[in-house]
């Protein structure tokens, strides 16, 4: 059909007159996107979507997202992560007018812990408590690990017949047939052991700090192969020895950075619980062998910055990888003399246990000899020694008068299987270290299930 030169020429002008309302008809959306349940911090890389227009934007590292030349509007606005695909969540959706030349501003944020803990537990958070969850997989194929017991356990002080004294809690799940698991109502403002287990095979006892978080993610995994990582027999009263891991068949390349990615030489790296460690080169680069394959806690520490540990996936028989940003450096301030301040807490308590006459008290003066081995750890009386892989470990008594591996307790808290070179990096910086030589003189506050004396350490 033939159309007239003057009406094609009308519509067109109508066109161009509609489009240009249209463009004039456009705002902008900045926002930001924030991580409230798993790292506290902004979310970078999440997709921001507008329903009912093509819109779209990707945040920065900052969390941080712009949306140019959007048609005015009301509008559903959500976004799409994969932190939300692990967590089995959607993101609640936001409410964003747009107005014509305007920029409209949003936050955006995770689904709230009560909506996720009514999802997974079935109840609403509680207080200082947060929930864990996770998969567990075997370590040689991935495959979903059905019926694996996920513990995690923790230490709390509790008054038993007129006496405090350092109680142990235990939570756990199994796993169903696709290997997840979920742990309700565990402490967040302590740190906590997590372990897996399934048949003999387990995996290492797993440092977890939730930092105050309400909800935490964490995968495992087990080796069904590895005869290092068989569940150890239970120590007996007259073992006179440290009882470690046989070396196991996963190893792991290290790279230690700063968080500007430099590479930091002298770090002290190991596997808790093994006598696998080393120290990094020039090149901030560090090879442990011999690791029990599975779930396993890494530590990195390097005097001046703050230590790193770390839950780490180590599958048998190959190199794993792994690149770690060491923590902040502290900065070692001159003393001051200030008259007239009051005594921290901290110090208080160690006069009131000096005054008690049972311990050795040791400084941080005094301390600088400990990193250096058997020299400090022989002039202290009710101390023998033990070989700990190349680390001389300090062997204190039990209620029999044996040599046994002493109860570790840093910054007031139990630590588990302290290996010789975990202890002397627990040393490096301290401010004092109070030395319980039997299980018969601990203080109340340091009593614990293993029947050995103490050794406590204050970093902080």
């Amino acid at each position: 059909m033939h159309v007239p030169a003057l009406v094609r020429h009308a519509a067109t002008a109508a066109l161009l007159a509609a489009s240009a309302r249209s463009l004039a008809a456009q705002g902008t959306i900045r926002g930001v996107v924030n991580d409230s349940l798993l790292s506290a911090a902004p979310l970078s890389g999440a997709m921001v979507i507008l329903q009912g227009a093509p819109n779209t934007a990707v945040t920065d590292r900052f969390g941080r997202f712009v949306m140019r030349d959007v048609p005015a509007g009301r509008y559903a606005i959500g976004f799409f992560h994969p932190v939300l695909d692990s967590l089995e969540a959607t993101a609640p959706l936001g409410r964003v007018e747009v107005r014509d030349g305007e920029t409209s501003v949003i936050t955006l944020g995770m689904p709230s812990a009560n909506t996720l803990s009514l999802a997974l537990c079935g109840r609403e958070s509680e207080q200082a408590t947060s929930v864990v969850f996770g998969v567990v997989r075997d370590a040689e194929r991935g495959e979903p690990l059905g019926g694996a017991l996920v513990r995690t356990y923790w230490y709390q002080m509790a008054l038993i017949a007129g006496v405090t004294r350092e109680t142990q809690r235990v939570e756990s799940d199994t796993a169903d047939a696709d290997g997840r698991y979920v742990i309700c109502g565990v402490p967040n403002d302590i740190s906590l052991t997590l372990a897996s287990s399934i048949e003999e095979q387990v995996t290492g006892d797993l440092t977890l700090a939730l930092d105050h978080l309400p909800i935490g993610r964490r995968d495992l995994i087990v080796s069904r192969s590895d005869t290092a990582a068989r569940r150890p027999p239970p120590v007996a009263s007259d073992d006179t020895v440290p009882r470690r891991r046989p070396p196991g068949s996963a190893r792991l390349r290290l790279l230690v950075t700063t968080t500007q990615g430099r590479p930091v030489e002298g770090a002290t790296v190991g596997v808790r619980e093994t006598s696998a460690n080393s120290t990094t080169d020039v090149a901030g680069r560090a090879r442990l062998a011999g690791i029990p394959a599975g779930s396993q806690t890494l530590i990195v520490r390097k005097p001046g910055s703050e230590p790193v540990t770390r839950i780490v996936a180590l599958r048998p028989g190959i190199d794993n990888e792994l690149t770690v940003e060491i923590g902040r450096t502290i900065t070692m301030l001159p003393t001051v003399a200030v008259t007239g301040q009051r005594r921290s807490q901290l110090e208080s308590d160690i006069t009131r246990r000096r005054m008690l006459g049972y311990g050795k008290f040791f400084n941080a003066n005094q301390l600088e000899g400990a990193t250096r081995g058997l020299a400090f750890w022989a002039m202290i009386p009710g101390v023998t020694l033990g070989m700990d892989g190349m680390d001389v470990l300090p062997l204190l008594r039990n209620s029999l008068g044996n040599p046994c591996q002493p109860n570790v307790w840093v910054d007031g808290a139990l630590q588990n299987s302290v290996v010789a070179w975990e202890l002397r990096t627990y040393l490096i910086g301290a401010r004092w270290m109070e030395i319980y030589p039997s299980s018969a003189n601990r203080p109340p506050e340091f009593t614990s299930s293993g029947d050995c004396g103490a050794l406590v350490i204050w970093t902080g």
